[in-house]
């Protein structure tokens, strides 16, 4: 959860002190009664419509995993471990930035 609260507040902090978030909005989460305090104040209609929107998300993904979704099968394990190489050969590429490298090579 704090990993997107950081996100989602990124650009707004980056428009307020045109800077990407420092020591300052670290030390800003210190004093929570403060910043929520503040936030309530001045983005009342964004905190609302956020805590709705992921309200509705959160709904739609239970019903999906409990009610829509059917069981998966379990891979034999040599599809298993195709599956895996593969994972890992494009999680590299993505990691290494070599990515762009290979569209280029590739032609698109």
């Amino acid at each position: 959860m704090l990993i997107i609260l950081l996100e989602i507040s990124t650009p707004q902090f980056i428009l307020e002190y045109d800077t990407r978030p420092n020591r300052l909005y670290v030390d800003y989460l210190k004093h929570p009664k403060e910043v929520f305090g503040m936030l309530w104040k001045g983005y009342k209609g964004i905190v609302l419509g956020g805590s709705l929107l992921w309200l509705v998300i959160s709904a739609a993904n239970f019903y999906a995993l409990t009610v829509v979704a059917t069981p998966l099968t379990a891979l034999h394990w040599p599809s298993a471990l195709g599956c895996s190489l593969l994972s890992a050969i494009v999680l590299f590429g993505l990691i290494r930035g070599t990515w762009r490298q290979l569209k280029r090579l590739l032609g698109t």
